[in-house]
């Protein structure tokens, strides 16, 4: 399987990604980048707290200089923060992560100098690039490391947005990632009280799993309700993922999240918010209360923030907690979000939930091998447009089925070998037919 992903490139380390092959990706990304005459003509490159992250970065940031290209080393930080020095000084970003993977797992993600992460297109650019054999440039890049700065200038300009409406106990979960390296400091110059659990970059990710599912937020939970918080915040290795658990220690769905959200923001911004295809019921809800309308968009953070960019949006929403508030930054950014979040309370998180509107939600992962993905799809979704037709259906992600009171999603994973069915109903009843009906049907083309 080529490491050359969608979105990103990802592999484990070192069987897929080593340092060798960095050398190389850093050469093409450096003439990539070259070639747009519109930008810094320097490129900037972060980390997350892998293991392997440094010395993969050390070797792209070498083949950055073989291509005579100029770095700005921003060192182990966020991915968001890291976006938002690269955003503000106008130049391309190497981020090196494979994100909420296991801790085997290395890659690269991609970013424009707006801040918005590589589509597929500018991706398989890069690996074109890659393949092409090239002699070094005659002048070698330098390289200028950069570690405090990124931090302070980012923590600044959130403390300038927005300022709490009433201060809090709040409960980070870092996971051992890089979150805390901003997040703790933040929230409490902005006069919160903080507890923070495995702040400690490491990259064995020894206390929960680097993805923070409902699995993985027991620490979390137990430590908001032991603390009587108001809030619990988790995120995952790089921080572009955001859990939110409230003073009960129950574990918020990013629908809610966005619900709470949007209920804010709409007070004084004006605009559509823009959600993935497999998104809640719930953000429509909120929407039609300020007479503003949902965009869909295909899965994936890049589409989000291409989306919100398209359409003027004043709030994006990714199902796996990529959230984007474009007043504070114009790109999806977790640490922002939980940031805001913790300015906007001023009620109990439990009590907020109690007036959301509640639907019957799920997601059913059928195993189907990487290779043959496109090709069951493809068939699967001539089947339903033959049994639904035209005006039922949306394909521009998967094929998404809209029924009177429920909405059915078939798309493949763009990173597991999984056909993945996402079901939202009114009702119990209508919920538990639809997951038998299309497990039938997805899995009649996959046998």
């Amino acid at each position: 399987m080529s490491i050359f992903r969608a979105y990103d490139i990802r592999g484990e380390y070192p069987k897929d990604i080593n340092e060798g092959i960095a050398k190389t990706i850093g050469s093409a990304f450096a003439r990539f980048a070259g070639n747009d005459k519109n930008y810094n003509p320097a490129v900037f490159v972060a980390r997350d707290a892998r293991l392997s992250s440094p010395y993969l970065s050390e070797k792209f940031i070498e083949g950055c200089q073989l291509a005579g290209t100029n770095v700005f080393d921003l060192g182990m930080i966020p991915r968001t923060v890291a976006c938002f020095y690269a955003w503000k000084s106008q130049g391309y970003l190497a981020y090196i992560t494979a994100s909420h993977l296991p801790k085997e797992w290395n890659g690269i993600k991609f970013f424009t100098p707006e801040g918005i992460g590589f589509l597929e297109k500018q991706n398989m650019e890069i690996k074109r690039l890659y393949s092409q054999e090239t002699n070094p440039s005659k002048r070698q890049g330098t390289v200028t490391a950069i570690e405090k700065r990124p931090v302070e200038q980012y923590t600044n300009l959130m403390l300038f947005k927005s300022q709490p409406k009433k201060k809090l106990k709040i409960v980070t979960d870092a996971g051992n990632g890089v979150a805390d390296i901003v997040l703790k400091d933040l929230l409490k110059k902005a006069g919160h009280s903080v507890t923070s659990l495995n702040s400690k970059p490491d990259g064995n990710f020894p206390n929960r799993k680097v993805d923070p599912n409902e699995d993985s937020l027991k620490l979390l939970r137990d430590a908001v309700i032991e603390k009587e918080a108001d809030l619990g915040l988790a995120f995952d290795g790089d921080a572009d993922r955001l859990t939110v658990v409230d003073d009960k220690g129950r574990k918020l769905s990013a629908d809610h999240l966005a619900y709470i959200l949007l209920k804010e923001i709409y007070k004084t911004k004006k605009g559509p918010a823009i959600a993935n295809v497999e998104c809640s019921y719930v953000i429509d809800e909120i929407s039609k209360q300020f007479n503003e309308k949902v965009i869909r968009v295909p899965v994936g953070d890049t589409h989000l923030i291409f989306g919100v960019n398209e359409h003027k949006g004043i709030f994006g929403i990714e199902k796996s907690g990529h959230c984007c508030i474009p007043s504070l930054v114009p790109f999806d950014d977790a640490i922002a979000t939980a940031y805001f979040l913790s300015c906007i309370l001023e009620e109990k998180v439990s009590d907020s939930v109690k007036t959301i509107p509640s639907f019957f939600f799920n997601r059913i992962n059928i195993p189907c091998t990487d290779d043959l993905k496109a090709k069951i799809m493809d068939s699967i979704k001539k089947d339903v447009l033959k049994k639904f037709g035209a005006e039922k259906t949306s394909a521009i992600d998967g094929i998404r089925i809209n029924f009177d009171n429920s909405w059915v999603l078939i798309r493949q994973s763009n990173t597991s070998p999984f056909i993945r069915i996402t079901i939202e109903s009114k009702t119990k009843e209508d919920l538990q037919k639809l997951e038998e009906d299309f497990t039938k049907l997805v899995n009649k083309h996959i046998i």
